[in-house]
């Protein structure tokens, strides 16, 4: 390749987040789709990276005019290839299998650029798959990348794979218009040694779809087993009604896909690939495009108009004085110099002793290099409430953490919708979606022992601060009842929900007695 190219590449690899630059190579930049580029470079720099792009290409053109090679993965007819999405979800493992593995009926090459395998018809025989020029430009990519196992680099595994179920997959999700989002691993462990999977990919709204593990080599039973020793206990936040998700397990070349189950047994739903072999390299792109074709149906398991936290993605907050780390069933909240207060410890430790199903458990408080960390679970899922039932519901939730916070002497401070969230509570074999959970204790303080500073209280001004109450606790709760995008159904009850808040704000009340005047009038 011309050198001048060479160097174009280098600049431009240089501006892609480092994260990701190892899975773009300086050989697969000709098959790049314009989707991929517009993520890599959303600025000037992308019609640059188009016109490197399109440069490679014709240069390899003129290479394969003078070698004739077969071209690795040829487009099949046009007809829209997700008719291939089952009427249901299977919920047994036999007929997860037999979905999952069932060929196309269409001719798929493979590795080799001298084999073709012939791929039986299944149900769908007069169907053909129609591949867009982004997954064509992935496949050829892909069919030019050294094996795992035939190079010395320990991290080669990590990269390929990356490539086979990160770029690939959501290259896939792309033409499904479905927001995905994949992460790879860098380090073997987070804090205090919660271990993280090599690989986790999730929709917008947090569920999780796969997880994954790799090795450079060895029995593909060790990043199986991982699989399961790298789990905690079935989260509903992130996993939903889920009856399954998906893993994958990679050694070397050795590949194997698992329907992985609430118990955390992780089964085998495919052959182990090796992806030296043509034909079962084509067989493992089949099966993850089977797998995808499940993905809407799998959405429709997780609660609606609900949204989990981005696992083990980091959240900054205050201008990174404050960042969370969500894990499968709990937070970690790290507040850097000057937030890490021993005040804050000490409120943080004296709420640990708090035992409410509304409340979050806090389990660890520390310091470490005066970086203060407050751990919590479960996590909840980002909801607003959709029907009377469940703002009835929600407002019940919240009275019953207000009456065991105040009972310890304690306001909260800022009770407003962000600050409220759905929990999934083990109901049986499956979870429940009808409790919710009041969080965020930053701003909790003693009665009466700290000025209000949210504007909203009708008394709070910078020449007549007044402080922290209980009654100031009750009084947001009645701004939450008028306060939000609310549905339709919500709107039938306005009347209610007015007088509801006229009642929080105005009355003199026992939470008992909050209690049921909510169910009295959300009845």
């Amino acid at each position: 390749m011309d050198t001048a190219l060479r160097r174009q590449y280098n600049a431009l690899q240089a501006m892609i987040d480092e994260k990701e630059r190892e899975f773009y190579p300086f050989e697969s930049w000709m098959y790049l789709d314009d989707s991929i580029l517009q993520r890599l470079f959303p600025n000037q720099y992308y019609h640059s990276a188009r016109a490197l792009r399109d440069a490679l290409a014709a240069q390899q053109q003129q290479q394969q005019v003078q070698n004739t090679p077969t071209f690795l993965f040829p487009t099949p007819p046009n007809v829209n290839w997700r008719s291939l999405t089952p009427p249901a979800l299977p919920q047994n493992l036999q007929s997860l299998e037999t979905f999952v593995n069932t060929p196309f009926p269409y001719h798929f090459q493979g590795r080799n650029l001298n084999y073709i395998p012939q791929l039986l018809n299944d149900v769908n025989a007069q169907k053909q798959l129609a591949i867009s020029g982004g997954i064509i430009a992935i496949l050829n990519f892909l069919a030019t990348l050294t094996l795992p196992g035939e190079v010395t680099k320990e991290t080669w595994a990590a990269t390929y794979y990356g490539n086979v179920f990160g770029n690939f997959v959501q290259q896939i999700f792309v033409e499904m218009k479905l927001d995905y989002k994949w992460e790879k691993n860098k380090s073997s462990t987070t804090t205090n040694g919660t271990k993280r999977p090599d690989y986790i990919g999730q929709f917008g709204n947090g569920m999780v779809f796969l997880r994954g593990e790799e090795k450079p080599n060895g029995a593909i039973t060790i990043p199986k087993d991982e699989i399961k020793s790298k789990m905690k206990d079935w989260s509903p936040h992130i996993y939903g009604f889920l009856p399954y998700v998906f893993g994958y397990a990679a050694a070397g070349k050795f590949v194997q896909i698992y329907a992985i189950h609430p118990i955390k047994e992780v089964q085998p739903i495919t052959e182990v690939f090796d992806l030296g072999n043509a034909l079962q390299f084509s067989n493992l792109l089949q099966c993850i495009f089977r797998i995808a074709c499940l993905a809407p149906l799998m959405q429709e398991q997780f609660p609606p108009g609900t949204k989990s936290y981005a696992f083990h993605a980091p959240i900054s907050r205050q201008n990174n004085k404050v960042v969370l780390k969500f894990d499968e069933n709990q937070v970690d909240k790290f507040y850097n110099p000057p937030l890490a207060t021993e005040s804050l410890k000490a409120k943080y430790e004296d709420l640990k002793h708090l035992n409410c199903p509304n409340i979050p458990k806090i389990t660890l408080v520390t310091v470490t290099n005066d970086v203060l960390q407050v751990r919590s679970e479960p996590v909840g899922l980002v909801a607003f409430p959709a029907t009377k039932q469940q703002l009835r519901e929600a407002i019940l939730s919240i009275v019953i953490a207000l009456q065991a916070l105040h009972q310890n002497g304690y306001c909260h401070g800022d009770i407003r919708w962000p600050n409220v969230v759905l929990l999934g509570k083990k109901i049986g074999n499956g979870f429940d979606f009808h409790q919710w959970a009041l969080i965020d204790f930053d701003t909790a303080a003693k009665n009466n022992t700290v000025p209000i500073t949210w504007e909203s209280h009708p008394y709070c001004n910078n020449q007549n601060p007044i402080l922290l109450t209980f009654a100031a606790d009750w009084y947001q709760v009645g701004e939450l009842l008028t306060v939000g995008g609310f549905s339709d159904e919500l709107h039938q009850i306005d009347d209610q929900r007015r007088q509801l808040k006229a009642y929080f704000q105005s009355s003199d009340f026992s939470s008992a007695e909050a209690a049921t005047r909510v169910g009295q009038i959300l009845k």
